[in-house]
C-alpha cells in the first residue's frame, strides 16, 4: 500500500501532460482513500458489508436492553467528564476519579474489542445481517471512547496512566 501511495504521489508526476496528472492524482486519492477505510476496523468491515451485503447497509439497531446499557453507560461518562470539568485546574484530580477514567476507558475498550472479534467471526460465516448489528454496537463502543479524546483533562488522566490510546 505505502508502496503504491510514492510511486503514484503527485509530485513525481511534475513533467507529464495535464491528463497524465489529473489520471496521477485520481489515482492517488484512490489509494489513500483504501487505505484510511483498511486503516480503521469500523470503516473496513463496513466497506465489506457494503460489497456482500448492499441491503444490508441501513441498519436499525433495536435491542433495548443494549440500548439501555449503551444510554446507562453514556450517563455514567457524562457524569465523570463533568466532574472532571468542574475541577479547578490549580487542584490536583483526586486518584480515584483518575482511577475511574482508566477504568471506564479500559471498559469500553474491551467492549469495542468484543464487537470487533465478534463482526469478524460474523463476515467469516457470512451472517451479513449479524455482522451489521454488531457493527453498529461497535461504533457505540466507539464513539463512547471518542469523547474522552475529546475531553483534555480525562485525555491527559488516560495518557499519564500509560494506556493504549490507538483506538479511540
Amino acid at each position: 500500500m505505502r508502496a503504491a501511495q510514492r510511486q503514484l504521489h503527485p509530485d513525481k508526476f511534475s513533467r507529464v501532460s495535464f491528463h497524465e496528472k489529473s489520471l496521477a492524482a485520481d489515482a492517488s486519492t484512490a489509494i489513500n482513500k483504501a487505505y484510511s477505510t483498511l486503516a480503521s476496523p469500523a470503516d473496513r468491515f463496513e466497506y465489506i458489508l457494503s460489497v456482500y451485503s448492499p441491503l444490508e447497509a441501513e441498519h436499525n439497531l433495536q435491542d433495548p436492553e443494549f440500548l439501555m446499557e449503551i444510554l446507562e453507560l453514556s450517563e455514567e461518562l457524562e457524569h465523570l467528564l463533568n466532574e472532571l470539568n468542574k475541577t479547578p485546574s490549580s487542584v490536583e484530580i483526586p486518584s480515584d476519579k483518575k482511577d475511574h477514567v482508566v477504568r471506564l476507558f479500559h471498559k469500553f475498550s474491551r467492549l469495542a474489542k468484543q464487537e470487533e472479534n465478534n463482526i469478524s467471526s460474523l463476515l467469516t460465516d457470512q451472517k451479513w445481517s449479524d455482522a451489521q448489528l454488531h457493527l453498529s454496537r461497535f461504533r457505540y463502543f466507539l464513539r463512547l471512547m471518542e469523547q474522552f479524546r475529546e475531553n483534555d483533562i480525562a485525555w491527559k488522566i488516560l495518557e499519564q496512566a500509560s494506556v493504549d490510546l490507538k483506538r479511540a
